[in-house]
Formats: structure tokens, C-alpha cells, sequence
């Protein structure tokens, strides 16, 4: 389900945990800034496209095992998709721009109910 910000419960979710598990200062501007878009279903998963404004700070390295983009998101387990799933936020040039739920299994449902993330 849809709140006003066009994010539903599970991206606000996997967008609130990255900020809290990444502790970026420019990754936590953005996120906190960013605005609904649209959204792609694939059946298998998700494509969430946002825009940040360019006036906020890029972010810069703060993955441990690489450098940019894609960050990882996380774990997501839910009967609503096969064997659980995952999350990657995209970005390109220091910004987000678009959140890729995905699942492990061959269905990931259009609306996701229940959910536990880790």
C-alpha cells in the first residue's frame, strides 16, 4: 500500500534501513529527500525510480567492500516472495535514482503484505 509519498510501506522501510545501516550523512540528505517517481513491476521484483535534488551533497564511497554504486539493501523475507529477496539502490554521478527490489525465487508479488528486513 501507497502512502502519501507515493513510496509504499516496504521502500520506506529498505530506504529508512540503508540510511541506518550506512550512516552517511549525503546518503541520509537524499534519501530523506527524495520524492516518488514511479515504479516498475517485473514480476520478479521491483524498479523504484525517485528524484534528489541536485543541490544536495553527492555521496561519495560508502561501501566497504567497493567504491559507488549499487548499494546494497537488505535481506528481504516475506510470503509474498519466493525465497525471500533483496534490495540494491542505483545511482550515478553521487545521487540516487532508483531503488531494485528483487526476488531469489520466480515471483515476487505486485503487493507485499507482511515483511521482515536484515
Amino acid at each position: 500500500m501507497e502512502n502519501e509519498t507515493g513510496f509504499n510501506e516496504l521502500e520506506k522501510a529498505i530506504l529508512k534501513w540503508c540510511s541506518e545501516k550506512y550512516e552517511d550523512s549525503a546518503l541520509t540528505s537524499q534519501l530523506v529527500s527524495a520524492s516518488f517517481k514511479k515504479r516498475e513491476w517485473t514480476k520478479v521484483g521491483f524498479y523504484t525510480y525517485f528524484d534528489v535534488p541536485r543541490t544536495l551533497q553527492p555521496v561519495a564511497s560508502i561501501s566497504m567492500a567497493r567504491r559507488g554504486f549499487p548499494i546494497t539493501g537488505p535481506f528481504i523475507e516475506s510470503p509474498d516472495i519466493e525465497f525471500g529477496g533483496g534490495s540494491l539502490l542505483w545511482g550515478k554521478d553521487g545521487y540516487i535514482d532508483c531503488l531494485e527490489l528483487y526476488a531469489n525465487g520466480g515471483s515476487f508479488k505486485e503487493h507485499v503484505g507482511q515483511f521482515h528486513l536484515r
